[in-house]
């Protein structure tokens, strides 16, 4: 059963909008957000803001989901953690609120991929230095990244808290109990939040089918290994073996897909059939092809 939640994100939307200092702060998209949303909850956990670096620019410059959705989904899955009693109940309402910030997001950019938004390939030499001369000519305030940030803000954080208040009137229902994510996550060895944060990636993001949740679960618990391993050091963002190794690997399992709904074949319409679908076996060598990875 969720624990009563007691207070609320005071005036969300009328609170100081200072996302584009922030962004310049933080570097990424991806921190970027999780800090507003962390910061909004009372709750900062910087070294997990940072471990999300990787996963700006649609994973790890891929172009699939922008990280300001990674950022976003994982803050509010740290709140989900704390509001619930139970793991799989946490787990559940953090895909749900991940859905609801996708479908904010989306309503207002058309679309979740960074690719698609940004017209830039941003795994290529030339689509970098691309997007880097026009982000210079337009000014870092008026760049297409920063100009959505701002205005997704107010939203994005009334998304989360709208997520988070999903009706619990079944709580004697248990939750589903299988999550693609979270079992990267605890193949890994991850603490008990950790499975919890990275839940709403599964089934691509919010069960949207997009760039693979597990992936970017492992991608995440790996930075963060390292910035463990290397307090006071920078992730190397660029030149990084380990995530660039792992996502060749995952390729290869795949046949060259990332999206959720391709590598499974089907979109999931609710966590009930992730879940079942995960029961049955699927994705079973994905998930333990990622979870080597990471040790």
């Amino acid at each position: 059963m969720r624990r009563k939640f007691i207070g609320s994100l005071v005036a969300m939307s009328s609170a100081p909008n200072d996302t584009k200092t922030l962004f310049k702060n933080c570097g990424t998209c991806s921190q970027t957000f999780a800090h507003l949303v962390n910061r909004a909850y009372k709750h900062r956990e910087p070294m997990h803001e940072r471990a999300l670096d990787p996963l700006a620019g649609g994973i790890f410059r891929e172009g699939h989901q922008c990280g300001m959705l990674w950022g976003a989904c994982l803050a509010t899955a740290a709140e989900a953690y704390r509001r619930c009693e139970s793991l799989n109940e946490a787990r559940a309402l953090a895909l749900h609120a991940s859905a609801e910030l996708i479908a904010s997001f989306e309503d207002q950019n058309h679309s979740i991929a960074c690719r698609e938004i940004t017209g830039v390939k941003m795994n290529s030499f030339f689509g970098l230095l691309k997007f880097m001369i026009e982000t210079m000519v337009k000014g870092m305030d008026n760049s297409t990244c920063f100009m959505i940030a701002e205005k997704w803000t107010p939203k994005a954080l009334e998304a989360s808290e709208r997520g988070l208040q999903k009706d619990d009137g079944d709580a004697d229902v248990e939750p589903p109990a299988y999550n693609c994510a979270a079992l990267v996550a605890s193949q890994w060895g991850a603490t008990d939040e950790e499975t919890v944060l990275v839940a709403g990636f599964a089934g691509g993001l919010g069960l949207s089918g997009k760039g693979c949740g597990a992936l970017a679960a492992a991608i995440w618990l790996r930075s963060l290994k390292w910035l463990k391993e290397h307090p006071g050091e920078e992730l190397p963002m660029f030149r990084f073996p380990a995530i660039s190794n792992m996502i060749a690997e995952f390729k290869k399992e795949t046949g060259g897909r990332m999206r959720c709904a391709e590598i499974c074949s089907r979109h999931f319409a609710s966590a009930q059939e992730h879940s079942d679908f995960i029961l049955q076996g699927g994705c079973q060598n994905l998930i333990e092809c990622l979870g080597n990875r990471l040790n």
